[in-house]
């Protein structure tokens, strides 16, 4: 087991944010610290992961929106799952793209449903028939 001395993080944008229990690890084993939301059953622990040559400041701002997202989804998340076990789970982020990657010929474009999934879970296309009547 693994144990991380850990300091309070009170740089976040939104002011409700600053006194939340949200701690960064000061020693940790990846590029990127470790950070952890304490709640009353557990320790909401995110790691976050990127290729090698992500710059510091991208980061910087996916952790803080990793951050936003634990102290704000962790009464959602206890109250969806209770018979969750107590005691800390991980997250574990990863961004594989850097800023500015566009797939295709730098068209935009937005994927349906269908096209986010791997092909194993697509979900087949309803089909309708509609029958003609009077009165």
């Amino acid at each position: 087991m693994a144990v991380f001395v850990v300091r309070r993080d009170g740089q976040s944008i939104f002011e409700e944010d600053r006194g939340r229990p949200f701690y960064v690890a000061k020693d940790t084993d990846s590029r990127w610290p470790k950070a952890v939301y304490e709640s009353a059953r557990r320790g909401w622990w995110i790691q976050l992961e990127t290729t090698d040559t992500t710059a510091g400041q991208w980061a910087y701002q996916r952790s803080q929106m990793l951050r936003t997202w634990i102290c704000l989804s962790d009464p959602e998340l206890d109250a969806e799952f209770p018979s969750l076990p107590d005691g800390p789970i991980l997250w574990r982020a990863t961004f594989k793209g850097e800023l500015g990657d566009k797939l295709g010929s730098g068209e935009r474009e937005f994927l349906d449903l269908e096209r986010t999934l791997p092909s194993e879970l697509a979900i087949p296309k309803p089909s309708f028939t509609v029958a003609q009547s009077s009165i």
